[in-house]
C-alpha cells in the first residue's frame, strides 16, 4: 500500500471514544464486552443529553474536554453567535464528530 492509500484509508475512517468508569467495567475481556453492549443499549424514554445521569468524574470529564471540543446540539452547544465569533469552534466539532469510517 502506497502513501496516498494509505491516507484515503485513513480519511475514511471514524471512532467512536467510549469512557467509562475503570472501577465500574468488568476486567475480565468477554465480561466487558457484555457489560459494554448492555451500557450502550437506547432504552425507552431515557434523555441521553442529560448529563447529570454520568458519574460525577464522568461529568468533569465532560466539562473539560467540551471546552476544547464543543457539542455539536444540545445545552452545552455554542451559540450561532459564538461560532461565527470564532469560526475555529465549528472546525474542532467537526473534526471531533464527523470523522467517517468506510
Amino acid at each position: 500500500v502506497d502513501r496516498r492509500q494509505r491516507q484515503m484509508c485513513i480519511r475514511d475512517r471514524s471512532y467512536d471514544l467510549a469512557v467509562f468508569e475503570k472501577s465500574r467495567a468488568p476486567a475480565e475481556t468477554e465480561r466487558f464486552l457484555a457489560w459494554y453492549a448492555k451500557q450502550t443499549e437506547w432504552g425507552g424514554d431515557q434523555d441521553y443529553s442529560d448529563i447529570t445521569r454520568a458519574s460525577l468524574n464522568l461529568q468533569r470529564f465532560f466539562h473539560q474536554i467540551r471546552l476544547i471540543f464543543p457539542p455539536m446540539n444540545g445545552a452545552f452547544a455554542p451559540s450561532d453567535e459564538e461560532l461565527s465569533a470564532r469560526p475555529d469552534l465549528e472546525l474542532r466539532s467537526i473534526l471531533r464528530a464527523a470523522a467517517r469510517c468506510s
